[in-house]
């Protein structure tokens, strides 16, 4: 029964080190592969073995290879994490300026009930878009100035789930916000029934909804890419 080749061992080790993000694994082993290979064949005559052997024990724990990787992974899925928050944020808030110019356009009629409901809940409604983009924005450059060390094991958990925390702030509150949209919208078009009017308003509640659900189901394979990435560290 031969023996397993070293090289080929130290790669399964790598790629499990990488197993966060199969595509760079793949990557970063084919790499590998090639300069050990190469190491191999520059090296003296050895028995082949004993050189791979040699050339893996130069090159380093598979552990240290991706500890670079996994840190620059991370600050990299936090700061595109931030930058969709920020956007989806933003998006909500142009489609909520759109159907208010738009009410204006069509002299959208509103009764008294909903008036008197409106002034409770559009305070609301405003005070929790702005606790969203003041949170988003936080996140965003906060996510900005994660440390990217070269050594994972040197790199605190603490300011990531710090981002994570705010993060996940600013989206329950945009969705408190988009929430109260939905039902002030809702009523406007059952008071009025629905026309060809009704139709931008009813799409831009809709996308902010989408947008919302988006960024939270964004966020939701973040964590769990996250939790990953810290767990094979440990």
């Amino acid at each position: 029964m031969s023996r397993p080749d070293p090289i080929d061992a130290y790669l399964d080790k790598l790629a499990r080190e990488l197993a966060f993000d199969p595509a760079l694994a793949r990557r970063v082993c084919l790499e590998v592969h090639d300069h050990l290979r190469e190491a191999v064949d520059a090296g003296p005559g050895e028995a082949p073995p004993d050189a791979a052997r040699r050339a893996i024990v130069r090159f380093g724990h598979a552990r240290e290879i991706a500890a670079p990787y996994r840190a620059l992974a991370i600050c990299t899925r936090m700061r595109r994490a931030g930058a969709i928050v920020v956007l989806g944020v933003a998006a909500i808030f142009l489609a909520m300026e759109g159907r208010v110019v738009w009410y204006g356009l069509v002299q959208w009629p509103v009764s008294r009930e909903l008036q008197a409901l409106g002034a409770i809940l559009l305070p609301v409604d405003r005070y929790a878009f702005l606790a969203a983009a003041v949170l988003a924005i936080a996140a965003w450059l906060r996510s900005l100035r994660l440390p990217s060390p070269a050594d994972h094991r040197s790199m605190p958990r603490a300011p990531v789930r710090r981002c994570q925390y705010l993060f996940a702030g600013a989206t329950i509150a945009a969705a408190v916000a988009v929430a109260i949209e939905l039902c002030l919208t809702g009523l406007r078009l059952l008071e009025t029934g629905l026309s060809s009017s009704a139709l931008l308003p009813a799409a831009s509640v809709l996308l902010e909804l989408g947008l919302v659900a988006g960024v939270a189901v964004y966020l939701r394979n973040t964590r769990h890419r996250l939790d990953q990435q810290f767990g094979v560290a440990t």
